[in-house]
């Protein structure tokens, strides 16, 4: 059986935050949410 569920901004914020973390060579990072739903994550190595 299928399920969806809906999570909150904060709570995608925090998934993306420990996978973009396990990125090697990774200097600094930020997450953009806007508010259309649409999530850009900018990387520095």
């Amino acid at each position: 059986m299928k399920c969806t569920r809906m999570i909150t901004a904060s709570e995608l914020v925090s998934q993306m935050r420990q996978h973009v973390r396990d990125i090697p060579n990774l200097a600094d990072y930020s997450i953009l949410v806007e508010q259309g739903g649409r999530i850009v994550i900018l990387i520095t190595h």
